[in-house]
């Protein structure tokens, strides 16, 4: 973000230092007069720098009033992106104020010295003889400002393509399978108490009651639902070579009912669902993940075999009707993968466990409904559904799943960075179209006489316009390519933000690149065709 601001902050003085130097050009007969009443170089300078620090302090002054009236909006907006904390005070105070003065100072010093220089180089025998020549400058101040121009469409393009990247990383983490379907489904969470038996129970009456509701098409209790970090467990395999302790391999350990996979519609790979019967009377069961098959039984069916979780009695997290040290639990399925901690993360590698074996305190409550409006509707009315079936247990955190996704930290993060990113982007390309249109008619302006002679020995007016536009994209071109050099070298900053694109990707530098390429074509448009209005009579008769 600051080596965003820092580039806005180039475009922008850099369309100033433009302004200056036409504005140098129209000033030179004035340094003429006061070189010839014995004013030095350096007092002419000093003059203009003075004024130039006086338009930059004024700037910056106005720069951050705006930031104080703008500074709750925005940590607003940081706080939602999750990069700030809630209680962080964010102010602009003394300090701001003092350093935004102190880098407009240092701003106008590097971006003035060259206007000023331009418009204290004077010849007074030339200039006193009102030659026009000697009273534009010759070609260095054109030079100068082509030079920005191109500095400008080169950072713009940086900022463009850092926006581009961001955005299609953001369109591919909403597009990548998660490994379930949220479209519909509705989560709430409850304490269903400490004891094993009043958990069970109460879980399965809320269960009973979500199915009954109106437009409920299945309902499931889980201990983590996706987007939920699960409990990490340690685990064997039976017949494997003894694992020191503490090395065993690790995974996720979810509590679910039977339900669950058909609620989320997760698909199964191979084996059976759990079932009612899968209770505390039963034997012991797990489904695992397809990444913990492939990672652990490669080349054979897991269905069948045994896993022991490295567990301890007495539980802080559940409640189990039966110690839990030592028990071997039997794979009866295995279930496609799901993004579980988060949607850039690889696959969970998880064990999945039913509810009524072992019990977690707090467990999440899913209902999938027949339609959106059923959705809707389950989400407003869920809460007080459940409550009239028992009033000893509040529910809270009722959202819709695609509500949970939309403001996880995977895609929040990125949204704040795209929202301030964007718009430095957007600005940044304003102050480049606003810059090539100014040098463009700053340029057709001083050749106004050039042009009209030129269509008097017979250029014709479609000539005219496609050199003043030509002129106009060698300038783009060249900040294009500039540009896009600068961006392969400082987008790698955000690599570890892009998702499944790489930071060189060619589609977002070719795309961006058209666009800024047609902005200036815009831009260049209006001075081009005021071109072709030169009167050729009037120029000679001046002439």
């Amino acid at each position: 973000m600051l080596g965003a601001v820092g580039l806005v902050l180039f475009i922008a003085c850099a369309n100033v230092a433009s302004v200056l130097l036409a504005r140098a050009v129209t000033r030179r007969r004035e340094c003429v007069i006061r070189a010839a009443l014995g004013a030095t170089r350096a007092r002419l300078v000093r003059q203009l720098l003075v004024e130039t620090g006086l338009l930059f302090l004024i700037g910056g002054a106005v720069g951050a009033l705006i930031a104080r009236l703008s500074v709750h909006t925005l940590v607003a907006v940081a706080i939602a992106g999750g990069y700030v904390p809630e209680r962080m005070a964010v102010a602009v105070d003394g300090r701001v104020l003092g350093f935004s003065l102190l880098i407009s100072l240092v701003t106008a010093a590097v971006f003035g010295l060259v206007p000023a220089l331009q418009a204290s180089r004077v010849d007074l025998n030339e200039g006193l003889r009102d030659s026009n020549h000697a009273l534009s400058g010759g070609d260095r101040p054109n030079r100068a400002r082509r030079l920005l121009i191109v500095s400008e469409v080169a950072l713009s393009l940086v900022l463009l393509i850092g926006f581009g990247l961001m955005i299609r990383s953001l369109l591919r983490l909403h597009a990548v399978s998660s490994g379930f379907d949220p479209e519909n489904v509705v989560q709430t969470v409850s304490d269903g108490g400490r004891s094993f038996p009043e958990a069970v129970a109460f879980w399965r009456t809320a269960l009973e009651g979500a199915r009954a509701m109106p437009g409920v098409e299945l309902a499931a209790v889980t201990s983590r639902p996706p987007l939920q970090p699960a409990r990490g467990q340690r685990f064997v395999v039976e017949g494997r070579p003894s694992i020191v302790e503490g090395e065993e391999p690790a995974a996720g350990d979810i509590l679910i009912s039977a339900d669950y996979f058909h609620t989320m519609r997760i698909p199964f790979i191979r084996g059976r669902a759990f079932t009612e019967k899968d209770d505390e009377t039963a034997a012991p069961v797990v489904i695992i993940s397809q990444s913990l098959a492939r990672r652990y039984f490669a080349h054979e069916d897991p269905v069948g075999k045994r896993v022991m979780l490295k567990e301890r009695s007495p539980m802080s997290c559940c409640s189990a009707p039966r110690p839990v040290e030592g028990v071997w639990r039997e794979i009866v399925g295995v279930v496609g993968n799901v993004r579980q901690d988060n949607l850039e993360a690889d696959p969970a590698v998880t064990i999945y466990r039913p509810y009524s074996q072992i019990v977690e305190h707090d467990m999440f409550l899913m209902v999938r409904a027949r339609s959106a409006p059923d959705a809707a509707r389950v989400a407003a009315h869920i809460r007080s559904h459940l409550l009239r079936l028992d009033r000893s247990r509040d529910w809270w955190d009722v959202q819709p799943l695609r509500q949970v996704i939309h403001e996880s930290e995977s895609i929040r993060t990125r949204r704040f960075v795209l929202i301030l990113l964007g718009s430095f982007a957007a600005l940044g390309l304003v102050l480049a179209g606003v810059g090539i249109y100014g040098v463009t008619a700053c340029t057709v302006a001083e050749r106004t006489r050039e042009i009209g002679v030129r269509m008097a020995l017979g250029a014709t007016r479609r000539v005219v316009f496609t050199q003043v536009i030509g002129e106009t994209m060698i300038l783009a071109v060249a900040g294009l390519v500039l540009g896009s050099v600068a961006a392969l070298a400082l987008t790698r900053f955000i690599a570890s933000m892009l998702f499944e694109i790489s930071s060189s990707d060619a589609v977002t530098y070719l795309g961006v690149s058209l666009l800024l390429a047609s902005f200036a074509l815009l831009a260049g448009y209006v001075p081009a065709r005021r071109a072709t209005q030169v009167d050729p009579i009037a120029t000679l008769r001046h002439e």
